[in-house]
This record gives structure tokens, C-alpha cells and sequence, in this order.
């Protein structure tokens, strides 16, 4: 009976996920695979991954939802 109810409240935290929109637009960097991406507030950034030729680059890209802009640095 427990297990019923454990089951249940995490099908409904599941559902109570943030609705996000995806984007095709490419990262001011440049296109990268397995990179990382983490928020704090207002802010998103993604770093790391694997570039074109499967060399890791050292850069960073951030977004900030509140004014719509893109930055990057290393």
C-alpha cells in the first residue's frame, strides 16, 4: 500500500514540471554535443561538450531570459 502512494506522488510531481520551448537557434560559440546547461534566476549557461572535430572547448554561453541576450566567454 505504500509503495501505491509513493508511486502516486511522483507521478504527480512529474506532472508539475516547468513547460519550456525549444529553440533551433545555434549558441553564440558555435554547435557543440553533450554540453552541460544549468539556471540561476533569470539566467541560463551552458558549458563544456564536444565540438565539431571532438575536441572539448573551453568556452561558455549564458542567456538571460529577462532581457533576451546572448553572451559567451572562455
Amino acid at each position: 500500500m505504500k509503495n501505491i502512494y509513493l508511486l502516486l506522488a511522483a507521478f504527480c510531481l512529474t506532472l508539475s514540471t516547468a513547460h519550456a520551448q525549444w529553440s533551433t537557434a545555434p549558441l553564440p560559440s558555435g554547435g557543440r554535443y553533450f554540453l552541460a546547461g544549468a539556471t540561476a534566476g533569470s539566467t541560463a549557461i551552458f558549458a563544456g561538450g564536444i565540438g565539431m572535430m571532438s575536441i572539448p572547448p573551453n568556452v561558455f554561453d549564458s542567456y538571460n531570459n529577462a532581457n533576451g541576450i546572448w553572451s559567451s566567454g572562455s
